[in-house]
């Protein structure tokens, strides 16, 4: 079976992720990102950032990354991206 290519997989994730939503949810907060100025990042920085760990994700089938809120992992099939207001978990 082929591997679906990175850009196809992308643009289903772009068209379907809510960029917009985890923009206005970062400025409410006032989360910012040092490497941006120290500002919020824009919908477009958030795509280009999310789109870099998602490309790591996809070379690297079955490993997660994660980079300003976000976390991308592809399980050989699928593209799962997902952005973590907050999390916790015991050992």
């Amino acid at each position: 079976m082929e591997k679906i290519s990175f850009q196809a997989i992308w643009n289903e994730i772009e068209d379907n992720f809510d960029f917009e939503k985890v923009n206005k949810v970062m400025f409410f907060i006032s989360w910012r990102w040092v490497e941006f100025s120290n500002s919020v990042p824009t919908i477009s920085r958030l795509k280009e950032e999310a789109k870099k760990i998602c490309i790591l994700a996809y070379t690297r089938e079955g490993a997660e990354y994660s980079s300003g809120g976000f976390t991308a992992k592809y399980d050989g099939d699928n593209l799962h991206l997902k952005f973590t207001l907050e999390e916790a978990s015991s050992e």
